[in-house]
């Protein structure tokens, strides 16, 4: 199914689903870096795996 048939199933009950366009670049930092490297560790308790340094600049962007 394509983004739009979803987007169209979803808004048609008492959800509304509207798309969020993000740039690559943008979108590799938080999820490779971020998400990965650091929410999805700590949330499962699994400090062992939390990213000490991101290498990526652009990564303090996320934590203002």
């Amino acid at each position: 199914m394509s983004l739009l048939g979803v987007l169209h199933n979803y808004n048609r009950g008492n959800y509304k689903l509207n798309p969020v366009i993000v740039q690559e670049d943008d979108y590799n930092v938080y999820y490779g870096g971020i998400s990965n490297g650091l929410l999805w560790p700590a949330l499962h308790n699994l400090p062992e795996y939390i990213v000490k340094d991101y290498d990526n600049p652009k990564a303090s962007f996320f934590f203002i």
